[in-house]
């Protein structure tokens, strides 16, 4: 079952305008003496932060006044970009419902009367007449709904001593002297708060695919740097020759607005019908290899890493205060192992060593499986004469309705996704060597989320009734390059075999902080007035601040460090995989808002020893 907005009755999916209520009855002003908390990023991660300093303050009985200010781009408080509960219901997670839950269950705030996982909100708000399952899959639209609606009942519960103010705005500049002054972007309007934590979310931009952008006087019209939001590809004309470059999870949006999007439909046997407005679609990435579909993913249903590996793990974080760990010499080996069992375990439904072991020295060495292959697999093998790109993902859709326990090589892509939350305790702060976390961050990362962070088959069945029906065409030859001709205002897609002329071109790539290259002119600000500093294991630096344990911003040398911290994607490099919904991967929000409740009361010891000093 997919979960979309018509199923949702409307009582549940109105809490955006108590949002928008609250949004006009906000005011910049400072009043009084109070302490005044900014966080930059209303979207999830900024939801779970005013959460969990609302929880610090109710579980400490503060009385002490804090004005809040929760800054967004967009209204779009609790559900970010990602989850704007206007856009369309074919735009789907890739995770099952039983997974999210915007309330860490280890610390409940007893003030907040409903906190519902999304399985339970669905349930209680559904007119589909279906209870719902926790493998269940929803649109991001029905998520963005939850969330806000969390978030509603969390601001009934807001302390009453705290004021709260949400101001829509971008947030260009940030300078600190005396308290930070946040600038918005073409407003005049400056806001002065005493500790900022920010969580911008994807706020990065990709290098340019145009290899004569340095003689173009502008950026073509033509051309999308970015893909969100999807909407904005309807300008796109019907029939124009479109080029999409990225495989992932963002081109199968891209994909579906530009089909489905326009009125297409796809049928019960697998097919598309036109509705004559699409455009062509060419699409292509760096390797040609599409992202892997999955199954329900939940509870007891798919592969779990055998207790030794586990063990092996944990040795190995335990390690880290004494020495560095090389992820190729110590990890990628038993993640090979792993993946091997996996695979062989599976197909044999066995895991007896011994018989797998006879089993697999049965073949010859060529065609025993090596989790290189699954990462970086090769189109040799197949037809000529057939699309390898369509084969690899018809093959996977197979595989992927099996389920990790029926299908070997969808046991083996589980491998690094359960093995992520042990491998991240030994990568955060710098536990492993600078080049070998160079050589996961540049080399590896990338297919390891294309093989184990994969969209449903749903999704990826429609990309192949696309590609059927003429609308994709998947690339089979690497590009070399791509130019801008200015006086045909096409795009020049070239390769080894030919040279291919386009209208348009999407870049569907997911950008990634990168100090040096100034991909985020937020933290570019921030990198020149030196609140900030590049983070650096071993002179290997991956693109983000430094930060100490807390997720607090290690700021220059010569610049005492602010109260400045940091939630979410902007600790990438620091941190490991910092998933966007997840409560408990990565939490900087409990220890930013612990800092907080600390300065608080110690203030307030420190005002009562002066008075009593005074008398």
């Amino acid at each position: 079952m997919i979960w979309k907005t018509e199923h949702i009755d409307q009582n549940a999916r109105s809490a955006r305008y108590a949002i928008q209520q609250h949004i006009s009855e906000s005011k910049a002003s400072r009043f009084g003496d109070e302490l005044v908390v900014g966080i930059v990023g209303g979207g999830p991660k900024g939801f779970y932060a005013l959460e969990r300093l609302f929880m610090e303050m109710q579980s400490q009985q503060l009385t002490e006044p804090i004005r809040i200010y929760l800054f967004n781009e967009t209204p779009d408080f609790a559900s970010g970009p990602n989850y704007q509960v206007d856009q369309a219901d074919y735009l789907l997670i890739n995770y099952c419902i039983g997974n999210i839950d915007a309330w860490n269950r280890e610390a409940i705030n007893p003030e907040v009367k409903q906190q519902l996982n999304l399985t339970q909100w669905i349930e209680a708000h559904q007119i589909a007449g279906i209870k719902p399952e926790p493998t269940d899959y929803a649109s991001r639209a029905v998520v963005g709904s939850y969330l806000q609606d969390q978030l509603k009942g969390l601001l009934a519960s807001k302390p009453a001593c705290a004021e709260v103010h949400f101001i829509v705005g971008k947030v260009s500049t940030i300078s600190y002297e005396h308290g930070f002054h946040l600038q918005l972007e073409n407003q005049h309007q400056t806001f002065q708060v005493d500790k900022l934590l920010l969580a911008t979310g994807h706020c990065y931009s990709n290098a340019s695919l145009l290899q004569n952008e340095k003689h173009l006087l502008e950026m073509p019209a033509n051309y999308f740097a970015r893909a969100y939001p999807v909407h904005k590809l309807d300008s796109i004309p019907a029939q124009a020759s479109v080029g999409v470059v990225g495989l992932g999870l963002t081109f199968i949006d891209v994909a579906l607005q530009l089909t489905e999007g326009r009125g297409g439909k796809f049928t019960d046997s697998g097919e598309y019908l036109p509705s004559g407005k699409e455009p062509r679609i060419v699409a292509c990435s760096r390797t040609n290899v599409p992202i892997l579909a999955r199954g329900p993913v939940y509870g007891g249903n798919h592969y779990q890493l055998r207790p030794k590996t586990i063990q092996y793990f944990k040795q190995l974080a335990a390690s880290t205060a004494r020495q560095k760990i090389d992820f190729e010499e110590e990890i990628y080996p038993v993640l090979q192992q792993e993946a091997h069992f996996a695979y062989y375990s599976t197909l044999l439904q066995t895991s007896d060593i011994a018989a797998i072991k006879a089993y697999t020295d049965s073949l010859p060495t060529s065609q025993r499986f090596q989790l290189e292959n699954l990462l970086f697999p090769s189109y040799a093998e197949y037809d000529a004469e057939s699309n390898p790109v369509l084969t690899y993902i018809e093959a996977n859709i197979e595989q992927a309705r099996l389920g990790e326990l029926q299908s070997p090589i969808m046991a083996a892509a589980a491998v690094w996704r359960e093995a992520t939350n042990w491998i991240a305790d030994i990568y955060n702060h710098g536990g492993l060597t600078g080049e070998s976390q160079r050589v996961l961050d540049k080399e590896l990362w990338g297919a390891f989320c294309r093989t184990s962070f994969g969209p449903p088959v749903e999704n990826m069945q429609k990309i192949i009734a696309l590609a059927k029906a003429g609308v994709i065409q998947f690339s089979t030859e690497i590009w070399a390059s791509m130019h801008y001709d200015t006086e045909t205002a096409q795009f020049m897609w070239t390769n080894d075999q030919d040279q291919q002329s386009l209208s348009y071109l999407i870049d569907a790539r997911i950008a990634r902080g990168k100090l040096q290259q100034a991909n985020a002119p937020l933290y570019s600000a921030l990198l020149a007035n030196g609140l900030i500093q590049p983070h650096s294991n071993e002179r290997y630096q991956p693109g983000g601040p430094a930060l100490d344990t807390d997720g607090r911003a290690i700021s220059a040398p010569h610049i005492a460090s602010p109260p400045l911290f940091f939630y979410g994607s902007p600790t990438e490099g620091v941190l490991l995989d910092n998933d966007s919904l997840s409560r408990k991967r990565n939490d900087m929000a409990t220890p930013w808002a612990k800092h907080i409740v600390h300065y608080l009361i110690q203030t307030h010891k420190e005002i009562i020893h002066e008075n009593y000093n005074g008398r």
